[in-house]
């Protein structure tokens, strides 16, 4: 299966930031340390990440970061 492009799935540059973070096995807490955001808002980004890419779980958006050259 192809990544998706990020450009073309209507990323923001915060959820492109998410991903990245991600990417490299952060929990939503320490995402949310590191941006300065609740760890809700960074689940909804997740939720919203996942649904404009069409991917499952954090697993297969870790893959769609490097893919995609997001790292």
């Amino acid at each position: 299966m192809q990544a998706p492009d990020p450009v073309a799935t209507g990323l923001i540059n915060r959820e492109v930031e998410v991903v990245r973070l991600v990417s490299q096995g952060l929990s939503n807490d320490a995402i949310g340390e590191e941006l300065v955001i609740s760890s809700a808002t960074v689940a909804r980004h997740v939720s919203n990440i996942l649904n404009k890419t069409g991917l499952a779980n954090r697993t297969e958006l870790a893959g769609f970061a490097g893919e995609s050259g997001l790292l």
